[in-house]
């Protein structure tokens, strides 16, 4: 039976990317685990940080991934600190849905262009 990880995104983008990256990711620590990524729920960022708005995304999510599913959250973190924004974001995604497994993730483009020459 396949895993389900239903995905909140804020871009285009990541809409055709993630999914993709995910499976790459699953194949590398198990060959053999089939994961199902239904399309991602695309909200703009400036809509998902509001109040409430993360929260409905979430319980959205929940009613895709079904039971033994999970939540990812995935922001670009450019203009903002990760470590900061992170710990919020995963406190409301666990309080509108504690009963899933979830995860929220900030990549930040900006420490990749210092760190590359």
């Amino acid at each position: 039976m396949p895993v389900r990880i239903v995905c909140i995104v804020e871009g285009h983008g990541e809409c055709e990317s993630v999914p993709i990256l995910i499976r790459r990711i699953a194949q590398r620590f198990d060959p053999g685990l089939a994961v199902d990524i239904p399309h991602p729920i695309r909200i703009p960022r400036s809509k998902l940080l509001k109040p409430g708005e993360l929260e409905r995304a979430v319980k959205l999510a929940a009613v895709r991934a079904e039971a033994g599913g999970g939540i990812l959250v995935i922001l670009d973190s450019d203009d903002d600190c990760p470590a900061k924004l992170a710990p919020d974001l995963a406190t409301r995604t666990r309080t509108a849905r504690g009963d899933l497994p979830s995860a929220v993730v900030l990549p930040n483009g900006a420490l990749n262009r210092r760190i590359r020459p």
